[in-house]
């Protein structure tokens, strides 16, 4: 009976809605997360900033080229990123991008028109995105690379206006991130003989990058040097 009449209070008052918060704790929790990519820009980049964007804990595995060749074979298909989700891993980049994108907002509602621009952007990106040899870069930047931008420009204008802010207008998504991150590997000199002139003609996508890196939830991240 001593027991009983003193531990009620406890448990009504005290341990049982205490319990209840651990609990949901638990239930609600972000699965833990780890993006592993090379110590650089590149397609992990995009990826980083839309869970900095959406204020998304993750843990950001970053691997040296010194460490690529022991790690590569261990890995799904043999290339990055990789994505770890409650212990299992998952690779595409854009597939990645889609995936924290959609969890931090920056990705539009499926089956409509804002979809379907952000999708014609970011894979216009994703087949821009090469490394064609020393030999052929200049008509890389020159054909392909300038095919598919000046066809990303004009996707904008025409569906968001000559003065559109980003892709989907004043609505920043994981398109924009794409193109800046493109944008900004390829002017980083990391590949020779493409350098950031080869952008400076177009003035859509150059909007883009300035209105990503000072977008306030991205601002302090992109000022701070990390990629």
């Amino acid at each position: 009976m001593f027991f009983a009449r003193h531990l009620r209070p406890i448990i009504s008052g005290f341990v049982v809605p205490r319990l209840v918060l651990i609990i949901l704790s638990f239930v609600v929790m972000s699965p833990s997360e780890k993006l592993t990519y090379f110590n650089l820009g590149g397609k992990g980049q995009s990826i980083r900033l839309a869970y900095v964007y959406g204020g998304i804990d993750f843990e950001d595995e970053r691997l040296e080229f010194s460490e690529w060749p022991e790690r590569k074979a261990k890995t799904p298909i043999g290339q990055l990123p990789i994505l770890s989700v409650d212990g299992k891993e998952y690779v595409q980049s854009n597939a990645l991008l889609r995936y924290v994108g959609g969890r931090a907002g920056l990705y539009p509602t499926p089956g409509t028109k804002d979809q379907l621009i952000v999708e014609d952007a970011l894979e216009s990106i994703g087949e821009a995105f090469a490394k064609p040899p020393l030999d052929e870069r200049r008509s890389y930047v020159e054909g392909k690379m300038t095919k598919l931008l000046t066809h990303i420009e004009a996707l904008v204008t025409e569906n968001s206006g000559e003065d559109a802010a980003f892709v989907l207008g004043a609505e920043i998504s994981v398109a924009d991130l794409s193109i800046y991150c493109f944008v900004h590997f390829f002017s980083s000199g990391f590949l020779d003989n493409i350098t950031a002139d080869d952008f400076k003609a177009f003035a859509v996508i150059q909007r883009i990058i300035k209105n990503v890196k000072s977008h306030p939830k991205l601002m302090a991240h992109i000022e701070a040097g990390n990629f």
